[in-house]
């Protein structure tokens, strides 16, 4: 819990000093790339928090089994040939 506040604590206070029109080498340039920094490091333990849950791997799981299932089991549902549709001259 005390990471996730790091990290919110973070960008607002880096989006806060954020000036790129300022001659300060501060605000123009540090302050947008620990802005970049935490962003990407929050959008990242963003998505390891949603994997280790389990919300993403049991869609996962069903997504890939369904559609290896439906090559696997030769459905018969299908009319054969080739499926171009295309046809005449």
């Amino acid at each position: 819990m005390m990471s996730w506040i790091f990290h919110f604590i973070g960008l607002l206070i880096s989006f806060s000093f954020i000036d790129l029109s300022s001659s300060s080498l501060f605000a123009a340039i540090i302050c947008p790339m620990f802005f970049a920094a935490f962003l990407i490091s929050f959008l990242y333990k963003l998505s390891c928090s949603s994997e280790s849950s389990g919300y993403l791997d049991d869609a996962k799981a069903e997504v890939s089994s369904s559609f290896f299932d439906s090559w696997s089991s030769g459905d018969s549902s299908s009319s054969g040939g080739d499926g171009g549709g295309g046809g005449g001259d």
